[in-house]
């Protein structure tokens, strides 16, 4: 609850935020540490009306201490993210507005990044990771290379066009299921 953490933390280090939450869309939440880009957490919740039940932590500060048990971060290279899986994971595609989200892991070892079945969609996430690109690496793809990674779609982390974009974690959204 949102009063709590302000009872907790103290109001200074707890304000009420319109957060976004992609797609353009932004839904009532609690920003906590607002002036501390280390310690900054945003929070949306299930219950908006009274504040309360988080529905996704968000961490998006590039300065940020938080981190998974197993040290990934914001910054963290789309490789070591594998490397922990034990192998490719699958993602949105770059340029649009949830580019770059890892959709699942394919089977791997991260279990929390869900396991696409198809009828269901995507099952057991709990961590949305999103990556980003350098737009030197953008400008070095071929024509052929950007087509394969554009836009809407998903990918493997392996397609040849992905590792030479060698992208890195700018967002990391811990999801809570539905009691």
């Amino acid at each position: 609850r949102e009063a709590y953490l302000r009872k907790v933390l103290g109001f200074e280090q707890v304000r009420s935020a319109n957060i976004s939450v992609g797609e353009g869309e932004s839904r009532t939440g609690t920003v906590l540490f607002p002036k501390d880009p280390a310690r900054r957490v945003e929070i949306v919740w299930k219950d908006q009306a009274s504040r309360r039940r988080p529905d996704l932590v968000i961490i998006s500060s590039a300065a940020t201490a938080w981190h998974t048990a197993d040290n990934i971060e914001i910054g963290t290279p789309l490789s070591v993210i594998e490397s922990l899986n034990g192998r490719a994971v699958h993602l949105t595609g770059f340029n649009f507005d949830d580019a770059g989200t890892i959709t699942d892991g394919a089977g791997g070892h991260l279990k929390f990044l869900g396991v696409e079945k198809v009828a269901e969609g995507i099952v057991g996430r709990q961590l949305i990771i999103r990556l980003d690109r350098t737009d030197a690496a953008w400008t070095a793809l071929s024509d052929a290379e950007k087509k394969s990674v554009n836009g809407d779609v998903i990918i493997a982390s392996s397609l040849p066009a992905v590792r030479k974009l060698n992208p890195s974690i700018r967002q990391i959204i811990v999801e809570f299921p539905n009691p």
